[in-house]
């Protein structure tokens, strides 16, 4: 028989007469953990089980130690020797927006995976007119941070958590925008009249696929005037300081040691780079080696450019796709293309890069039409 006790718990009569109660205290490899208190009569089991709920909010209190904020310190603190300044300030920033309003001072044991569920959906909800909710790509970010905090406790603090490792948001697709080839002509003729340091350094980009951090660090050492190359070791970043408001410029090496890489360019665009050559110590984009362009400024300049070269507004990593687009269209091999562009494997450089145009899908399905010859 089961009877239901005024702490809201249940509390059952075993076969051989005594009364068992139960307490919920975490879960453990999405399995529910409980603690049990045996009495002679029911009231004696309400008696215990109240006791054993009061020792353990007790224990909670107790040790502030085991909260969830006190844990993501502590897994913060192992980022800090495997981590970059710019992954850093984004963890700390998911913390400090999102994951500590909701569950910091609660005891990371007590937190449940529906809980979890229920957060996680809650950031895409829309707040108000003004307000939009978080994109599922931002959520899956958040989550990831979670994962990670939850597996800490479990793998290093050996306690009682939630199973969230499978918790995961469906995100939709959206084929990023690239210019055409009439477009990529435009915005072409428009830089080549228009020369200057910045205006070479977009074209770079849309010849060679460098990213935006890459080409704001790139400096003239770094283009080879023998190989006809340009040696990409390094990012250009803006992160925001620790527990500051304050963010800072910083160049460092790339997150991934696929992104160190030397890049062949082609013959038009290595004259272009000789004709425009500056000291060796200067930054490409300005032609000063005390004066740098900023990943934020680049970006400004670059949508300057694409208004009064008529063209519609895309992102700068826009060009990084079309050179995947062309490359692609032109016959290099995925692997080489994956090579170029930086990535660690080829799926991610035909997954996220690569998108045929209707001119290459008609090329390719008139490869069929023997198939169909009147013999």
């Amino acid at each position: 028989m089961a009877r239901k006790s005024s702490t809201g718990n249940n509390i059952y009569q075993r076969k051989d007469g005594r009364w068992e109660g139960r307490l919920r205290t975490g879960t453990v490899n999405g399995r529910t953990v409980f603690s049990y208190i045996y009495a002679s009569s029911y009231e004696e089991a309400v008696r215990k089980l109240s006791e054993l709920i009061k020792k353990s909010s007790e224990t909670d209190a107790r040790q502030p130690e085991n909260s969830f904020r006190a844990i993501a310190g502590e897994w913060m603190k192992l980022q800090n020797l495997r981590l970059k300044p710019a992954s850093l300030s984004a963890y700390a920033n998911i913390l400090n927006s999102y994951l500590f309003p909701n569950f910091g001072d609660r005891a990371i044991s007590n937190i449940g995976r529906a809980e979890v569920v229920s957060f996680a959906y809650s950031l895409m909800k829309c707040r108000n007119a003004e307000q939009k909710g978080l994109s599922a790509s931002t959520v899956s970010t958040i989550l990831t941070v979670s994962k990670s905090i939850f597996r800490y406790a479990s793998q290093e603090r050996g306690l009682a958590v939630a199973d969230i490792c499978g918790i995961s948001i469906k995100q939709n697709k959206n084929e990023p925008p690239f210019l055409s080839k009439e477009e990529q002509s435009l915005l072409l003729c428009w830089l080549c009249k228009h020369m200057s340091p910045c205006n070479l350094g977009i074209l770079l980009s849309l010849y060679t696929g460098i990213r935006l951090g890459e080409l704001c660090a790139l400096k003239w050492k770094d283009i080879s005037k023998k190989d006809q190359s340009v040696m990409v070791y390094q990012t250009m970043q803006r992160v925001q300081r620790p527990e500051e408001k304050r963010t800072e410029v910083v160049i460092q090496a790339p997150k991934s040691a696929s992104a160190i890489r030397t890049i062949p360019v082609a013959k038009e665009i290595a004259v272009l780079l000789a004709q425009n050559r500056k000291g060796d110590d200067a930054y490409l984009l300005t032609g000063e080696p005390d004066y740098y362009l900023e990943p934020r400024t680049l970006q400004r300049r670059f949508k300057k450019v694409l208004k009064e070269s008529g063209l519609g507004d895309i992102n700068f990593h826009a060009l990084r796709h079309t050179f995947a687009t062309r490359g692609i269209e032109a016959g290099f091999d995925p692997k080489t293309l994956s090579s170029v562009l930086g990535h660690a494997t080829v799926s991610m450089t035909l997954n996220r890069y690569v998108h045929p145009t209707m001119e290459q899908k008609q090329r390719n399905m008139n490869l069929l039409s023997g198939l169909f010859a009147v013999k």
